[in-house]
């Protein structure tokens, strides 16, 4: 008799869908769980992407703040400047402390490099501008002494003037010095506060006219006569100069100012809707992570149901083969089985149904040699008869000889007999159960060459 392996065809079907269902079941929960905790990260990394634009739009603003309001409070500034390096590190190289991982596609990571070179130079312009800021609000509190040292020099002129008697029009042209002076001064500070073009023009204009009409003080022949007063004009040209000189200085760093800010304002621009990119590559980014495990998981889904399916399916066939199986079984068990055709079964079943087919061949063999051992033991009982007949015979021939009384006869013979019937009954029985065994023998050797023939022919349609 062949080996049945002890693992079924069966069980490792079993075996086999079970563990790809379980196994399908335990990637889509922990897919779920890492997309989760992805998706967590990259709404943070997402949230911190775009505050870097806030960023770069509080920083002009504060810029504009501390230049509006002549202040020195550089806190508000430098903490944003810093936030958007250490945030921009962050998106670049990646912190662990903050659970930031590098960019995850090269697009971001390029997106990235272009934000930090627009970047660069930012900071560098900032401490300039805040140091052209720091250094012309302390200009400002000299210019308001000059200021007062330019006009009263032009009141000491325009009374020196009226002392020596000069005519009304130098008068008029010394008073109109001091107005000028004033004029500068009201347009140089809207200038310093709007950075209007036309501001500046009007204190351009009123610069050249005060210093053209000092100018011509200084060569006019009548006030060349006039000791004192020459003197006056002469220290007023002299501290002009300087004051020219100071003014113009400010007026410079006024101007680097207003093109640091121009170049703040311009690349800012850039620099947030190259920022805006980069936040928008990293939605997508995240998107399409979530519709990749949304596919999944619909394709997960429908390979668990096609399981399912196959599972459902599968057991009913295995269910139609056992009660067939079973059926049979009784049969055989209630003796109804009669000939071959009864005993059939579709072999398009499992390996369980085969072996259970190569345990029937098993104890067929064993009722084999339960019918050998019975017809032996028929032929002895038969033998056994034929000496108790030939022993009854001898013991009446005796018995006719002998002088023992009737009563004893009588009971000898009746144990005699008895033990004649019993044996013949003893055979008759025998006969009895091997006619059982011959048609058990008989039954078994039909569903023992049935599951033969359906095996060889089940080998053979497989090929």
């Amino acid at each position: 008799m062949s080996k049945v392996p002890s693992t079924s065809k069966l069980v490792n079907k079993v075996k086999i869908i079970g563990g790809l269902l379980s196994l399908v079941i335990i990637v889509i929960i922990v897919l779920g769980i890492i997309m989760s905790k992805k998706a967590e990260r990259d709404s943070f990394v997402i949230n911190i992407a775009g505050k870097e634009r806030m960023l770069s739009q509080r920083i002009t603003k504060d810029i504009y703040f501390i230049k509006a309001k002549d202040s020195f409070d550089f806190v508000d500034l430098d903490r944003s400047i810093e936030e958007f390096n250490f945030y921009l590190k962050s998106l670049r190289k990646g912190d662990k402390n903050l659970n930031i991982s590098p960019p995850p596609t090269m697009e971001i990571a390029q997106k990235l490099i272009e934000v930090s070179d627009i970047w660069k130079p930012f900071p560098i312009i900032v401490e300039a501008l805040k140091s052209n800021i720091i250094q012309i609000k302390k200009d400002k509190d000299l210019y308001m002494e000059h200021l007062n040292t330019l006009l009263d020099f032009s009141d000491q002129i325009v009374s020196q003037m009226v002392k020596d008697q000069l005519p009304h029009h130098y008068v008029n042209l010394s008073g109109r010095q001091r107005m000028l002076s004033q004029r500068m001064t009201l347009y140089f500070d809207r200038y310093l506060k709007t950075s209007n073009e036309n501001d500046y023009f009007q204190f351009n204009n009123a610069q050249k006219l005060y210093d053209v009409t000092i100018k011509n003080f200084l060569h006019d022949k009548m006030i060349l006569q006039k000791t004192e007063l020459l003197k006056l004009i002469e220290e007023n040209h002299i501290f002009w100069k300087g004051y020219q000189e100071f003014i113009n200085t400010m007026m410079d760093k006024e101007k680097e100012i207003n093109e640091y800010i121009t170049y703040i304002q311009e690349n800012n621009i850039n620099l947030l809707n190259t920022m805006d990119e980069a936040v928008w590559l990293y939605t997508d980014n995240s998107e399409s992570k979530i519709n990749f495990l949304e596919n999944f998981q619909y394709s997960a889904g429908i390979i668990a149901l096609l399981f399912m399916l196959y599972s459902y399916l599968l057991t009913k066939d295995l269910e139609t083969h056992l009660n067939m199986f079973v059926q049979k079984v009784k049969n055989l068990a209630s003796s109804e089985i009669t000939n071959q055709q009864d005993m059939h079964i579709d072999f398009a079943c499992e390996a369980e149904l085969k072996e259970a087919s190569s345990h029937i061949n098993t104890f067929t063999k064993k009722v084999n040699l339960a019918m050998e051992r019975s017809e032996d033991a028929i032929k002895k009982t038969e033998d056994a008869i034929l000496q108790l007949q030939e022993i009854s015979q001898e013991v009446d021939n005796a018995l006719v000889d002998s002088k023992i009384d009737d009563t004893q006869k009588k009971n000898l013979n009746k144990n005699l007999d008895n033990t004649e019937d019993i044996a013949i009954e003893s055979t008759e029985n025998l006969l009895h159960v091997s006619k059982l065994l011959k048609k058990l023998q008989q039954n078994l050797g039909n569903i023992s060459q049935t599951y033969n023939d359906g095996i060889e022919n089940n080998t053979q349609k497989k090929r």
